[in-house]
């Protein structure tokens, strides 16, 4: 009778649907969410203590929707509201700045490679041309019409 009870134990913990934790990194100072978390046993990957006590800082348990939700892009930590909805959308100005310095990087990248090939600013202008003629064949931009608009946005 014990090893039947054993046997009914065993079966039970085989097919029970035990889920892994899941966790959410944020910048401690920012509160922006950071990657796409850690699914799994956070005592196992050092985020916290046994029966996930002293969470180190920069991660939370995420309860809830919380670890789907973080996975968005552009969210934050909030841990003044309630657990399973600690997980909020950036303030728009946030984004903005967000997306503007992906901009400056991409944009410094691009003139360090243009740098590379010296390539004299008239070339640059008349490839420049080009692409936009070529996506906008509808409304032709000339050399001079481009030069005196960058003329006068430096007020020269």
């Amino acid at each position: 009778m014990r090893y039947l009870f054993m046997l009914a134990v065993s079966i039970f913990l085989f097919n029970s649907n035990v889920q892994a934790e899941d966790w959410v990194q944020y910048d401690p100072i920012t509160k922006r969410v950071i990657g796409s978390g850690y699914k799994g046993d956070g005592y196992v990957r050092g985020i916290c203590g046994l029966n996930n006590s002293n969470i180190i800082s920069g991660w939370i348990w995420a309860k809830g929707s919380e670890y789907q939700d973080a996975k968005s892009q552009y969210k934050k930590v909030n841990l003044t509201k309630p657990k399973g909805q600690r997980i909020i959308n950036l303030p728009q100005a946030e984004i903005d700045a967000i997306v503007q310095t992906q901009a400056d990087a991409q944009a410094q990248a691009l003139l360090d490679q243009i740098d590379k090939y010296e390539v004299s600013n008239i070339d640059l202008i008349t490839a420049l041309i080009k692409v936009i003629n070529e996506r906008i064949p509808s409304n032709p931009i000339t050399k001079p019409e481009f030069i005196q608009k960058i003329k006068d946005e430096k007020s020269l």
